[in-house]
C-alpha cells in the first residue's frame, strides 16, 4: 500500500463545519505520526509537541481504556463509531467521535491506523455554556456579602456589585457603571476617607506593584473601618485589576471589646520567657512556673528542654505557632493546651515575637504567657448553657402555640386547660429565664466564697417549698449547726434537686428526704425521693459529661444550675440508685475554711 493519506469518508451524521475533518495517523501501538490543520484547530495543541506522543497522553485516563478498545477494533477491520473525550490545550475537554480505518503492509499486518475525530460540541453548545457561566458569576458576584469592583487594563469599570455601590453610598444602578473611568471615580471618593491622597495614592501604588495586597486598612470620616485587597488579573485586553471593599467596623468594635474583657478578667502576673526555635527553654519566670505546677524556675528549665515534647498536649500547635512565627515575625493571642507537672493541662495563650539573636544556631523567642483555662471552661459551659436552654425554649414554645391555634380555631375541648397549659408553659419560660441570668452571673463573674450555715439553709428551703408544694412530705435530718464554705447563692441547689424530686414524682403525694451531715473536713447534703429515678441524660447533666457532647440536651436546665453552684463552691456531686427505688443526689462540700481541691 502506498503512503499516502486515506481518503477520508465523513461517517458522521453530523459532519463538521466547513467539510474538514480533523485528521490524523497512528503506529500500531498507538503512537501519533501525523496530524492535520483540522485537527490541530480542534485541539489546540501544536504539531512539534503531538508527534511522536502516545495518543492516550491527550486523553483523560477514565477514557484510556475505552480508546485502546476503539483503536483495537478498527485493527481488527470492525466498523467504529466510538464516542469519547479528549482534552485541550487549555486542559478543557472536547467530545469527539472517533473513525477510522487501519493499513496493512502485504503480509496483511497492521502498518498504521488512520482515525478521524470530529467534535461532538455544537456551536450552540457553546454559546449556552458562555450565557450560564456568565449566569453563574453574576449570581456569585451579587450573593457575595463584600464590595466587588473589577477594573480592565485601562481602568474602566468592567464589573461591580450591589454592595460596592452601597458601601461608598453611589446611587447608581450597576449596570450603568460599566465602563466608567475607575480613577475619577476612586478620586470622587477619596473625600469619604480620613486621608483622601493615601486613599488613591494606595490604588496607585497597588497597580503599580502588580502584586496582590489583603487586608489594607482604611479609615473612614464616618468612623467606619474598610479593609481593602487587591488581586491582579488576566483579562484578554490585557492585566486587569480586582478590589475588594469590606466593612469591618463592628469587628473591629467586637475585637477590641473582646481584648478589653479579656485584659479585665485575665488579672494574675503573666509569665515570662526565651525559649528557641528548635525547642529549649533559655529563661523564663516564677510566675512561669507556678502556672505550670513547678516549685521554681530551676525545677521548670530542667523539665523543658523539648519544648514541643515536654510542654504541648498537642505537638501540632508547637508547629502552627512556629510556623506563623517565622512567616510574620510575631503571634499574638496563640492558644495552646499545655502539661503540668502534676500531669494536668492547662490552656495558655501567649504573645511572642521572634527576635535576630540565635543562640546554638536557633533563633531566640521572647514574650509572655498567661493562664486562660477558666475563661475557656466558661466558654465550653456557656455553649453548653445555650444548647440546654434552646432546647426548653423551644419544647415550651411548641405548646404554647399548639394551645393558642386549638383556642383560636376553635378546637380546644376545653378552653379553660388549654389556657391553663399556656400559663403554666410561660411561667415555666419565666422560670427558665431567671435561671439562666442566675447561671451566666455565675460563670462570667467572679468567684465569692463565704461562710454558710447549710443545715439553717435547708431548713429555708424545706418551709419553702413546702408551701409551694403542701401534698409532698419533706422530710429534713440535719444537726443543729454544719457551716461550710460555698458560693453566693448555694440554695438555689438545694432547692433545685429538691422540687426536681418532688415535680418528677409519680406520686400525688411525693415523699422526698433532706439529709445534712457534717463528718470531718466536709458536708454532706443528700436529697433521696422514691419516684422513677434520674434519667441518664440528667445524671450527665449533674455529673458534667454533657459538656463534652454537644448532642446532649437535659429537660431541667435547673440541673446544670446544681452542677455550676457546686463547682464554683469546689464541691462535688455523686448519683446512685435508692433502695427500693429513686435516686440519691449527694453533693460534698469544704467545711467553712477548707477548700477541696
Amino acid at each position: 500500500m502506498s503512503d499516502r493519506q486515506p481518503d477520508w469518508i465523513v461517517v458522521d451524521d453530523d459532519p463538521p463545519v466547513g467539510g474538514v475533518v480533523p485528521a490524523l495517523s497512528l503506529t500500531p501501538d498507538g503512537t501519533v505520526q501525523f496530524v492535520n490543520d483540522a485537527w490541530l484547530t480542534l485541539t489546540g495543541h501544536d504539531r512539534a509537541t503531538v508527534l511522536g506522543e502516545q495518543l492516550r497522553a491527550f486523553v483523560p485516563d477514565e477514557q484510556a481504556g475505552r480508546l485502546e478498545t476503539a483503536l483495537q477494533e478498527i485493527s481488527a477491520d470492525q466498523s467504529v463509531a466510538c464516542d469519547l473525550r479528549i482534552e485541550h490545550a487549555d486542559r478543557l475537554p472536547i467530545h469527539v467521535r472517533l473513525s477510522g480505518q487501519a493499513e496493512r503492509d502485504t503480509d496483511g499486518d497492521v502498518r498504521r491506523i488512520h482515525c478521524q475525530m470530529t467534535s461532538r460540541t455544537e456551536p450552540r453548545d457553546s454559546r449556552g455554556t458562555i450565557v450560564e457561566q456568565n449566569a453563574l458569576l453574576r449570581t456569585l458576584l451579587d450573593g457575595l456579602p463584600i464590595g466587588i469592583l473589577a477594573e480592565t487594563a485601562d481602568r474602566t469599570v468592567l464589573a461591580v456589585n450591589d454592595e460596592l455601590l452601597s458601601l461608598f453610598d453611589i446611587p447608581r444602578d450597576r449596570r450603568d457603571m460599566i465602563g466608567a473611568d475607575c480613577a475619577r471615580l476612586a478620586a470622587e471618593a477619596s473625600d469619604e476617607f480620613a486621608d483622601p491622597p493615601a486613599f488613591v495614592a494606595g490604588i496607585e501604588a497597588r497597580i503599580d506593584e502588580g502584586e496582590p495586597v489583603i487586608g489594607e486598612r482604611l479609615e473612614r470620616t464616618d468612623e467606619r473601618v474598610f479593609e481593602r485587597s487587591y488581586l491582579p488579573i488576566e483579562l484578554p485586553t490585557g492585566s486587569g485589576h480586582l478590589w475588594l471593599y469590606d466593612d469591618v467596623t463592628e469587628e473591629q468594635a467586637r475585637k477590641a471589646d473582646l481584648k478589653t474583657y479579656e485584659r479585665l478578667v485575665d488579672v494574675a502576673p503573666v509569665g515570662v520567657f526565651r525559649t528557641t526555635t528548635d525547642g529549649r527553654v533559655l529563661t523564663t519566670n516564677q510566675r512561669m512556673a507556678d502556672i505550670l505546677g513547678y516549685d521554681g524556675v530551676p525545677e521548670l528549665l530542667e523539665s523543658h528542654q523539648a519544648l514541643e515534647r515536654d510542654l504541648y498536649v498537642d505537638s501540632r500547635r508547637r508547629q502552627t505557632f512556629l510556623e506563623r512565627l517565622q512567616t510574620a515575625g510575631i503571634v499574638e493571642d496563640f492558644e495552646y493546651e499545655a502539661r503540668t507537672k502534676d500531669g494536668g493541662r492547662r490552656w495558655l495563650s501567649m504573645n511572642a515575637r521572634l527576635l535576630d539573636e540565635r543562640d546554638d544556631g536557633a533563633r531566640v523567642i521572647t514574650g509572655f504567657t498567661w493562664d486562660v483555662t477558666d475563661r475557656k471552661r466558661h466558654e465550653r459551659q456557656l455553649m453548653v448553657l445555650g444548647r440546654i436552654l434552646r432546647h426548653n425554649l423551644r419544647n415550651a414554645l411548641t405548646v404554647i402555640e399548639g394551645q393558642a391555634d386549638l383556642l383560636a380555631t376553635g378546637s380546644a375541648d376545653s378552653p379553660e386547660d388549654a389556657m391553663e397549659m399556656i400559663s403554666s408553659h410561660a411561667d415555666t419560660l419565666l422560670e427558665l429565664a431567671d435561671k439562666e441570668r442566675a447561671i451566666v452571673r455565675l460563670l462570667r463573674g467572679p468567684r465569692e466564697l463565704g461562710t454558710r450555715d447549710l443545715s439553717a439553709m435547708a431548713a429555708t428551703v424545706r418551709d419553702d417549698l413546702r408551701a409551694e408544694h403542701p401534698e409532698a412530705t419533706i422530710d429534713l435530718t440535719a444537726p443543729e449547726s454544719a457551716r461550710a464554705t460555698v458560693c453566693l447563692g448555694f440554695e438555689a441547689a438545694i432547692r433545685e434537686l429538691l422540687e426536681n424530686a418532688i415535680v418528677h414524682s409519680a406520686e400525688d403525694d411525693p415523699c422526698v428526704s433532706l439529709t445534712v451531715r457534717s463528718e470531718g473536713d466536709v458536708v454532706d447534703i443528700e436529697v433521696a425521693d422514691t419516684g422513677p429515678g434520674l434519667p441518664d441524660i440528667e445524671r450527665g447533666v449533674l455529673r458534667g459529661e454533657v459538656d463534652e457532647t454537644p448532642l446532649y440536651h437535659s429537660a431541667g436546665i435547673g440541673l446544670f444550675l446544681v452542677r455550676q453552684l457546686t463547682q464554683a463552691s469546689n464541691g462535688r456531686i455523686r448519683i446512685h440508685d435508692n433502695e427500693p427505688r429513686g435516686s440519691v443526689v449527694q453533693i460534698r462540700v469544704p467545711v467553712a475554711g477548707e477548700v477541696e481541691e
